[in-house]
């Protein structure tokens, strides 16, 4: 799972292929979901699964 940011909003893109629209910012997830970690300024990915399900 990962996250990309457009302005106030953050689409969370799930392992199962969907994706869904939030109006959280990536900061506000941040603070949420400590395990992620931002790759570039607007993609947070989850280090624990590393972005691709895989522990």
């Amino acid at each position: 799972m990962y996250l990309t940011g457009d302005v106030n909003y953050s689409y969370v893109h799930l392992l199962n292929g969907h994706v869904v629209l939030s109006s959280r910012t990536l900061k506000w997830f941040a603070q949420q979901w400590p395990s992620f970690v931002r790759v570039l300024k607007h993609i947070p990915v989850d280090q624990q699964r590393g972005g691709d399900g895989q522990q």
